[in-house]
């Protein structure tokens, strides 16, 4: 039972107030590629929100990693329309201290 679960991985949760989703994958850059996706974001966002991951938070997206200073954090929907986060010219999943099954967490100003 505990093998089925791993694999099957845990889901996003959302209300007006908060999106909980997941690392799904760190690719070989330590970029860190969630569950989260672009449509719920969207569909909830009401203008403003904080994206909250380890210690780091951003009230922002970006719509690739070359728009931030190296050594900052960026966030975007890649184009599985999920959320992905990382470091400009940085190992996000060593930096950041995050890996498979950390929580993202995002919350809107209601």
């Amino acid at each position: 039972l505990q093998a089925i679960k791993k694999m099957m991985g845990r889901h996003f949760k959302a209300s007006k107030k908060q999106i909980v989703g997941y690392v799904l994958r760190v690719d070989i850059y330590g970029n860190l590629i969630t569950n989260i996706p672009k449509e719920v974001f969207e569909k909830l966002n009401p203008g403003k929100f904080e994206i909250v991951f380890g210690r780091e938070s951003l009230q922002q997206l970006q719509t690739n990693y070359d728009e931030v200073e190296p050594g900052d954090c960026w966030a975007f929907f890649n184009s599985l329309d999920l959320l992905e986060i990382g470091i400009n010219h940085g190992h996000g999943a060593e930096l950041l201290g995050l890996r498979y099954d950390s929580p993202i967490f995002i919350n809107f100003e209601v």
